[in-house]
């Protein structure tokens, strides 16, 4: 019998836990239950036409407070009434899964993405009395706890919780792309290093552009950056004087792009869950280098680690491009099937 699940996610712009649900819904066997996503965010929208959803099923809160959102929650609940309840959102999972729980929702799952231990070691008084309230809800029994590592579920939840690697899509090597920009860099024997993601605080945009900026003199490395909202990058990039540079936007493919054109993949994040690019980077036959702060969970065979060090950085990108080696790479712990399969057994508990 088909459970009714709904999503909660913070926003439906192109993110890790954007994509990873978009790929979900691709896979048939992932219909075997009725999905809907509820948007707690009014406006971000990227990513909901490769959604493989009705649109009726894609719901957005009205305003970007948290009374619109409990509201059109309890009213979602209240018209679709779902049998599972599945939150994405981090820390405000505890409040949503005591509303849906008080509603009479029978599974309440929250979902941990992100390891976000170093950044609220800072937080102010007020957001570690959130966190704490937070997590004390989210330890109660009627939270089935998931994780996408160990380092993100013990940011949530310490203890009792499952980790469940998130799958990534097999690369289809018989897409053909063409980017121009990037097809005249690799006539002229460019070394392209690519970086997938937003500008958001993780992801450390501070230290990529004096990164960047240590290979201006080097004509032969180009920096390719995958990804939406990345107005305020290239706008400091063009102060700087760099040139060294490409943005080719929101792709819904990066993986074979990659494949296409990439040389080395580089995320110096100041902190992660699982970033899924580092998967799919390796699977298209790239390198990757990542800050020390990012999970070895995520290394399937081809990937290194160095603290943030500009110079490090810099002399680790210049080897890496110029040496190519053979290695091993086993996917089998990101499989999309493996995951429906988990998922559908845990939605019909």
């Amino acid at each position: 019998m088909k459970k009714r699940v709904l999503h909660i996610v913070g926003g439906l712009d192109v993110g890790g836990i954007e994509k990873w649900i978009s790929n979900l819904l691709k896979v048939k066997e992932f219909h075997e239950n009725e999905h809907y996503i509820l948007s707690m965010h009014p406006t971000m929208d990227a990513i909901v036409p490769e959604l493989s959803l009705a649109e009726e099923k894609i719901l957005f809160v009205g305003k970007n407070n948290v009374l619109s959102r409990l509201s059109k929650l309890t009213e979602i609940i209240k018209d679709i009434k779902p049998d599972v309840v599945h939150s994405h959102s981090s820390y405000s999972s505890g409040l949503y899964l005591l509303v849906s729980h008080l509603l009479g929702v029978k599974k309440c799952i929250a979902h941990s993405h992100s390891d976000r231990r170093t950044v609220d070691k800072n937080a102010t008084l007020v957001k570690r009395v959130y966190i704490s309230v937070m997590k004390y809800i989210l330890s109660k029994n009627f939270v089935t706890k998931l994780a996408v590592s160990n380092d993100s579920g013990k940011s949530l939840f310490k203890k009792n919780y499952e980790v469940m690697y998130c799958g990534v899509p097999i690369l289809d090597k018989t897409i053909i792309n063409s980017y121009v920009e990037l097809d005249k860099a690799k006539q002229k024997g460019k070394k392209l290093v690519f970086h997938i993601g937003r500008d958001t605080p993780a992801k450390n945009f501070k230290f990529i552009y004096d990164l960047v900026d240590s290979f201006t003199s080097n004509k032969n490395i180009q920096f390719v950056f995958v990804g939406g909202g990345l107005d305020s990058v290239k706008n400091e990039f063009q102060l700087r004087g760099i040139r060294n540079i490409n943005f080719i936007g929101q792709v819904p493919d990066p993986m074979s792009i990659m494949h296409s054109y990439g040389d080395l993949f580089i995320l110096p994040s100041k902190w992660e869950g699982l970033p899924l690019s580092v998967v799919e980077a390796q699977l298209a036959g790239l390198p990757c280098l990542l800050s020390d702060k990012i999970t070895s969970e995520v290394n399937i065979g081809n990937v290194s680690y160095l603290e943030l060090n500009v110079e490090l950085w810099k002399s680790s990108i210049l080897e890496k491009v110029q040496t190519h080696k053979v290695v091993t790479i086993d996917s089998r712990k990101f499989s999309l099937i493996n995951n429906i399969d988990e998922l559908n057994n845990m939605y019909g508990d």
